[in-house]
């Protein structure tokens, strides 16, 4: 995407798959409410290009500017946070060895003292605090359920891998057609998925399983109670009598696989069946002070919509404020219905998954046209489209050594588990790992957002014809162990409207230690308010990236209405490479944004 483009909840599933989406005022104020820079030294660079639609300046026009001021200050004056910046690097020392560099507002500093700092920093965080604040909610008490379970017999048991002819998760759209299809699907033992993605070696098999990282994830239903037999399961939202069989057969199958994944990883299940999706985020906020606190959120469930909706923002702000790397499946609709993603999947700040078969190929349900942007009481704003799903990953998981159950006398618990009900989980899990190895992207979605999109670096062979109007970049390979774990310089800014750009609205640096001849891979993501987003029908902010070496543009990534920017080159010689982040737009908001520098090997 080299060019700017104008175009570019939860579900109450019924089956086992849920669709598992300028003024010129001479005010002291901006039309944020904000003091104009001759006031409090705000370079005017912050306010460049904010453009008023008709709608804006018929607001600006009638109301007084106490009123202008107030309705600004309702919806997008945010609460100051913490300024902060970090940078990360895992690379091969003189010696050979790898090792952790770690920076701290500039300062370089060992592991611990990172951990130990960042971790003030965070538990002080403004914005994380007021969320919970502002939207309270309590723990629901639960009800101690129990369901009707024996052993069966499995066809994949005991099995590395099987064929498996079976009916795909059924569900119904929008118009309430049932779609139920057959096809044959070759599901392999989870740990042949972990080698073949290469987590094994640089992740799951060397040491680390997810120990102290919390992820909550919230389903159809609460899982059955002894899916997991290691301890590592909290129920902390059955709050239901009124179970079925299908919900937690889906919802257990999610938790088995983050077990499997990251078995060191606490897991905390929340039911839809509890409470309104926004008083579960408040619950899940609230998990942040649990031990393990939580940091990563997996989300497998969901309807598919036209649109940017209500759920899409709630995702939004929890994710704004609160800093939780929260995965979604982007859904199972393809294009059959004319939908895009799910609510959920939809959220510019969570990381959307799509599924992909072992054999390297799109599954079948796995294709969208990218979703679009809303305004929430202007039913007929249709906005730019924007790039969904972000990546995709391995959905045909089986686990053979877990044999089916039958739920409630009614449906069996199978060992395999796919489409994006799995891939979500799958990946989830696979960030405990490197959450566990690197806590430098603790607190950073942003971050891991930028790692995913370049480390998504093993093809997927028809991809191409699965996501045609996203303009062969994101999502079209899977992300690779390696390329996940080493060789990365990572780094962020958090902050507020007036950190860190210079007049010009750059933040420019150089990156060292560059060899010739080599491909790299550099993203940019940032967070924005979701409670904008819904209103206004764009983001807040509009970033670019442009990649320089000896003075010569070597790439660069200017689109208009994503959260996200990618390029890859090759470089022509061992120069430093300048790196310019450039806003282009800035309508308010924080400084929410990660870097990710891939050395492709």
């Amino acid at each position: 995407m080299n060019k700017k483009c104008s175009t570019m909840f939860l579900c109450c599933a019924i089956a086992l798959g849920a669709q598992a989406a300028d003024g010129t005022s001479t005010a002291k104020t901006d039309v944020l409410g904000r003091h104009v820079s001759s006031t409090h030294k705000v370079p005017k660079a912050y306010l460049k290009d904010v453009k008023k639609t008709a709608e804006q300046k018929a607001v600006v026009k009638t109301a007084g500017p106490q009123q202008q001021k107030a309705l600004a200050l309702t919806h997008y004056v945010n609460p100051p946070m913490i300024t902060t910046s970090g940078v990360f690097e895992y690379k091969k020392n003189s010696s050979g060895n790898f090792e952790k560099l770690y920076k701290l507002n500039g300062n370089t500093v060992s592991e611990t003292q990172y951990k130990n700092q960042i971790k003030q920093i965070e538990d002080a965080d403004v914005p994380r605090l007021q969320y919970a604040q502002a939207n309270p909610g309590n723990y629901p008490t639960g009800s101690n359920y129990q369901f009707a379970t024996f052993a069966t017999t499995d066809e994949c048991s005991g099995q590395s891998s099987c064929t498996v002819n079976l009916e795909t998760y059924s569900y119904y759209n929008q118009s309430g057609s049932h779609f139920v299809t057959r096809e044959d699907i070759n599901f392999w033992n989870y740990s042949s998925v972990l080698s073949n993605s290469n987590l094994n070696q640089y992740g799951a098999w060397s040491g680390y399983d997810g120990q102290k990282i919390g992820i909550q994830f919230t389903d159809i239903d609460a899982p059955q109670e002894n899916v997991i037999s290691n301890g590592h399961l909290q129920v902390m939202g059955d709050c239901s009598n009124n179970h079925y069989a299908n919900g937690v057969i889906h919802t257990s199958k999610v938790a088995r696989v983050l077990n499997k994944v990251a078995p060191g990883a606490m897991l905390y299940a929340f039911s839809t069946n509890c409470n309104n999706y926004t008083n579960n985020l408040v619950l899940e906020s609230a998990s942040y002070w649990k031990n393990p606190q939580v940091f990563i959120g997996s989300n497998s469930y969901g309807q598919a919509l036209p649109k940017y909706s209500d759920e899409s923002m709630y995702m939004d702000d929890y994710i704004y404020d609160t800093r939780t790397i929260e995965f979604a499946s982007i859904g199972n609709d393809g294009l059959s219905n004319g939908s895009q993603a799910t609510g959920l999947g939809m959220a510019v700040n969570a990381i959307s998954v799509g599924a992909v078969h072992n054999d390297m190929t799109y599954h079948q349900t796995s294709s969208w046209r990218n979703p679009r942007f809303s305004k929430k009481n202007d039913a007929s704003y249709t906005g730019s489209s924007y790039v969904k799903p972000e990546i995709a990953n391995f959905a045909d998981i089986l686990v053979p050594s877990e044999k089916s159950l039958v739920i409630m006398n009614q449906r069996i618990l199978e060992s395999y588990f796919t489409q994006t009900s799995s891939a979500t989980p799958y990946t989830a899990a696979s960030v405990a790992l490197l959450l566990q190895k690197f806590p430098f992207y603790k607190w950073h979605p942003e971050v891991v957002k930028a790692l995913l999109i370049t480390s998504s670096i093993k093809p997927i062979t028809n991809a191409s014809s699965h996501d045609s109007d996203n303009e062969g970049k994101y999502a079209m390979g899977v992300p690779e162990g390696r390329a996940m774990f080493e060789n990365n310089r990572s780094r962020f800014w958090n902050g507020n409207n007036e950190d860190f750009f210079d007049n010009n609205g750059d933040i420019r640096f150089t990156e060292s230690n560059i060899k010739k001849n080599k491909r790299y891979r550099i993203a940019i993501s940032w967070l924005s308010s979701g409670t904008y987003v819904r209103e206004n029908g764009k983001l807040p902010q509009d970033i670019d990236l442009r990649v320089y070496q000896n003075g010569n543009l070597l790439d660069y990534s200017t689109s208009g209405p994503n959260p996200f920017e990618l390029v890859e080159f090759t470089t022509n010689s061992q120069s430093d490479l300048t790196i310019e982040i450039h806003r282009y737009r800035n309508d308010g908001g924080r400084v929410l944004i990660g870097y990710n520098l891939l050395e492709v090997q």
